[in-house]
């Protein structure tokens, strides 16, 4: 009986497809940790990016405050009171994600802040309509600063938030159930 070759044929061709994968898929470049310094006359500096950046953090924590005082408004309407408690955590959870050290205050329910908007018997206060337009402003602000995001892990919290806006904004815009259905 004759020998067996050394090298099989599929052998042979997965070595040679490895030596192809190794020597066209490695760049030397890609592996070098340090940045890469932007070309002259770009006008992009890193420098202006962390200001860009803390702008728009604080264009959203300004939208998020301003949201929280319509949720705060229409507290007392009944109707909505587990979208209202939903909409209040889940935009103080956003507040304190690009406001960690609290630098801005914020009204809720047990701060003792005087209401701005409407009397305490809920007369002249805004309703559904108004906590939904709100919301929708918000949600499109936040995915719009999204997209103009320097940084991407900036970019991705905003989306994010914008997201969570939206599932909210899908549930409060749904119709209620009527009668006894449940």
């Amino acid at each position: 009986m004759p020998a067996r070759p050394v090298a099989t044929r599929r052998v042979t061709l997965l070595a040679l497809s490895a030596g192809v994968l190794v020597t066209t898929g490695c760049d030397l470049d890609d592996l070098d940790p340090r940045p890469v310094p932007a070309p002259a006359g770009t006008g992009t500096g890193s420098v202006s990016e962390p200001d860009d950046d803390a702008a728009l953090v604080d264009a959203a924590v300004g939208s998020i405050v301003t949201t929280l005082a319509v949720v705060e408004s229409v507290r007392g309407d009944a109707s909505l009171r587990r979208a209202v408690r939903e909409l209040d955590r889940l935009h103080r959870a956003h507040l304190e994600e690009l406001d960690p050290e609290g630098g801005v205050r914020s009204c809720g329910p047990d701060d003792g802040c005087p209401e701005t908007l409407g009397g305490p018997d809920g007369v002249g206060r805004p309703g559904r309509r108004a906590l939904i337009a709100q919301e929708q402003a918000h949600r499109a602000t936040l995915a719009d600063l999204a997209g103009r995001a320097a940084s991407g892990a900036l970019a991705s919290v905003l989306a994010s938030m914008s997201a969570a806006v939206a599932q909210r904004l899908a549930a409060l815009s749904a119709p209620a159930p009527r009668g006894g259905a449940a």
